[in-house]
């Protein structure tokens, strides 16, 4: 007993003589004098003296003032707030001025998130390198502190290579940047408010910010890999070098944040070169070249895309995976008002009011164009064509192309790929179950592209083309309610599905599998795909050798329901389809009967019908794919026609073996 109240005695010490060793100073610019420090009425007079008699733990407060500094963490741990970090007033007058005599704030780059820069305007600093207004330390240590509450303005990066000059306001800072407003910066390379932070960038106001120079990208944020979530990003621009990504350049993660009005010279006025985009108002956007919007942007995912222009894609253009947007009001003087050259999945989109010369709604997208509504586009001028959509050679299936316009000719398609499973105004094309019923919107002429009941559109669609995921309708409802998958945007009864797996949170909680996990077995074959394969999602499936015959059922089935693993093999006999694997059971073989026999791999043909690639590989499979032992013949595209490995550039690694 006695020990244990003597072991309690030396905790409690411990505990007394930690909390006793965090210090609270003070610092006032307006004193007569510098004191010590320990009370505001013998306060420093300079910032700079707070932070060298604070110790890790300590808090420098700061009375409001104008500090004319350049001031260093030197690795410490502390606090460093105004009197009123949430207060606008006080931070508007507690100002730390760097008289351009270098960054106004350096960290070491040591700090951890327990270090807090909070309620200062940070102005007037420079750099030749990275973080004018606040530097995180250097290219290889960045800080992990915590900057909220700030006004970073009128700061800027310099330099005369390619290695310095990013990040105007705010660089090298990797951890919680929040609640601050960024404006009126600069950088000569990239970065005008932010760059090169991997940080959690969220719920700041990132505006006139400007990226010229150089390189002359991300006006707003550049080079950020962590998440940018939750922010205003408006009335950036990048300029010269490349001139791309007016508000957002290069970040991994961009969520749910307002991106308007921002202009690129060259391309991506809203965003360029960046990866997840997921949730944002992209609004109002310009770029001098392509992509009003985006430009060369990958997973683009449930976003308001609207009112931007470039010349070319005046929404976006050259981006990988666009997939249950609304993108509307855009504009281009030349192809696609809404998309160009958009080469991976474009799927469960809602694409509206958009104009161009040329492919009103969208021209020269070669990815699959499937389950979207494309209506009420223009194209305009008199040698303008294709109202909906122009030069698209991809797959177009699941689509209601109806009420577009086109002052030249081809109100709704022109030059390109026969849709199939499609509701096509005034069709006379051909095509594999097409109809040019009225599709019953709700309220065409008010915006309500619904399916009313009774529309020819629901349960009309294919079910077995899931080159992409998540899959879900336009508004994140399951794609699938109902035997098939309804034509066009939306689907007609549907309920949520918040992991896209084909299964509605609903039906989740009644089966028991987990509504925010699209594998509930991890065996990576989605739950929804494995009650259509007809097995457990709560069993792990071993993989399968799965039979193909010309009776049934189809190769694209087979292979959109396979897991990796799986063996596909193709009885002799000519199959019409224009197959695509998919990414989350890429790893498959698809063969012949015989790949040995001539005579076999002739008679077992593939027939792309001129529709498209014929076979058309994610770009992610390993060499455990297999594709072998088939005649593939009569497929149709800019590059890879036969066997197309991937959009983008991106090849498969892959053995194909196709004859």
């Amino acid at each position: 007993m006695r020990a244990i109240l003597f072991l309690a005695c030396i905790c409690s010490m411990v505990y007394i003589s930690t909390a006793a060793s965090a210090a609270t100073w003070y610092v006032d610019c307006s004193a007569p004098e510098s004191g010590d420090g320990k009370t505001p009425e013998t306060a420093f007079k300079k910032i700079q003296e707070g932070i060298d008699a604070a110790s890790h733990g300590d808090t420098v407060i700061v009375a409001p003032c104008t500090y004319v500094e350049n001031i260093q963490f030197n690795g410490k741990n502390i606090t460093l707030t105004s009197t009123g970090p949430l207060d606008p007033n006080v931070v508007e007058r507690t100002i730390i001025d760097g008289n351009q005599a270098g960054p106004v704030v350096t960290f070491e780059g040591t700090e951890d998130e327990t270090c807090v820069l909070s309620g200062f305007t940070i102005r007037n600093g420079t750099i030749t390198g990275m973080g004018g207004g606040i530097c995180g330390g250097t290219e290889t240590t960045h800080t992990h502190a915590t900057i909220r509450n700030n006004v970073i303005t009128g700061n800027s990066a310099t330099g005369p290579t390619s290695s310095v000059g990013f990040g105007g306001g705010i660089g090298l800072c990797d951890g919680i940047i929040e609640n601050n407003t960024v404006t009126g910066n600069s950088a000569v390379m990239g970065g005008g408010g932010v760059s090169h932070c991997s940080a959690i960038i969220q719920n700041n106001l990132i505006t006139g910010n400007t990226a010229a120079g150089y390189w002359g990208v991300g006006g707003g944020v550049c080079w950020c890999h962590v998440l940018v979530r939750n922010n205003i990003i408006s009335g950036n621009s990048a300029s010269g070098g490349w001139g791309e990504g007016g508000g957002v350049h290069f970040c991994s993660n961009v969520l749910d944040n307002e991106i308007r009005d921002n202009w690129a010279e060259q391309k991506g006025g809203g965003i360029a070169s960046s990866g997840w985009i997921h949730g944002n108002a992209i609004i109002g956007n310009s770029a001098g070249k392509l992509g009003g919007g985006l430009y060369l942007c990958g997973q683009i995912h449930r976003n308001l895309i609207t009112a931007n222009s470039a010349p070319e894609g005046g929404g976006l253009y050259d981006c990988r995976e666009v997939l249950s947007n609304t993108i509307s009001g855009n504009s281009a003087t030349e192809d696609g008002g809404g998309l160009a050259n958009c080469h991976g999945a474009i799927h469960n989109n809602l694409i509206t009011g958009n104009s161009a010369q040329r492919g009103g709604g969208l021209a020269r997208c070669e990815g699959t164009t499937q389950n979207k509504t494309i209506t009420s586009n223009c194209a305009t001028g008199a040698k303008s064509v294709g109202g909906g959509l122009a030069f698209c050679y991809g797959a177009v299936r699941n689509c209601i192309v109806w009420g577009n316009t086109a002052e030249g000719s081809a109100n709704q398609t022109y030059e390109s790929n026969t849709p199939s499973f499609s509701c096509i105004e005034d069709w006379t094309g051909g095509g594999l179950d097409n109809i040019s019923d009225d599709p019953l919107f709700v309220d065409g002429p008010g915006g309500d592209y619904h399916l009313q009941d009774g529309s020819p559109c629901i349960d009309s669609g294919v079910n077995y083309y899931w080159s992409a995921w998540p899959q879900c309708d336009v508004e994140g409802n399951c794609r699938l309610s109902g035997d098939r998958v309804d034509m066009g945007c939306y689907e007609y009864g549907s309920s949520p599905d918040s992991d896209g797996d084909l299964l509605s949170d609903s039906d989740e909680a009644t089966r028991g599998t987990d509504p925010l996990r699209e594998y509930s077995d991890g065996d990576s074959l989605r739950d929804g795909l494995e009650i259509l394969r007809g097995t457990d999602p709560l069993a792990p499936t071993p993989p399968a050798v799965i039979v193909i015959t010309p009776d049934g059922p189809t190769i694209q089935e087979a292979l959109c329901m396979a897991l990796t693993g799986d063996e596909i093999v193709v009885a002799p006999g000519t199959y019409r389809e224009n197959l695509e694997f998919c990414r989350a059971s890429a790893n498959v073989i698809l063969r012949g009967s015989n790949p040995q026999k001539p005579d076999v791999v002739a008679s077992t043909v593939i027939d792309g019908g001129g529709l498209g690639p014929v076979v058309f590989f994610t770009g992610f499979e390993s060499e455990a794919s297999v594709l072998k032992g088939l005649t593939i013949q009569n497929g149709r595209a800019a590059s890879g026609a036969g066997v197309c490995g991937g959009p983008g550039g991106v090849l498969a690694n892959g053995r194909h073996n196709q004859q």
